[in-house]
């Protein structure tokens, strides 16, 4: 529902932008990656990879790796 995941991306921005911390658990790496700040992949209960957002959504390898779905 493209209508409905615009209008949860704005509400998500209006409340970073209050200063607002929200955990974003979501399979569209690219989307949920231009709406947050860090990220953080788990995988298999261990966390395997922490950077900002923007080094995540540059890094095609950890990517490759770990976001495919």
């Amino acid at each position: 529902m493209p209508v409905l995941v615009e209008e949860m991306g704005v509400l998500f921005r209006r409340l970073r932008d209050e200063g607002k911390t929200l955990l974003l658990v979501e399979q569209n790496v690219e989307w949920a990656l231009r709406l947050a700040d860090r990220a953080v992949i788990i995988d298999q209960g261990e966390v395997v990879h922490q950077s900002s957002a923007v080094a995540l959504l540059a890094d095609k390898d950890i990517q490759e790796r770990y976001c495919a779905v």
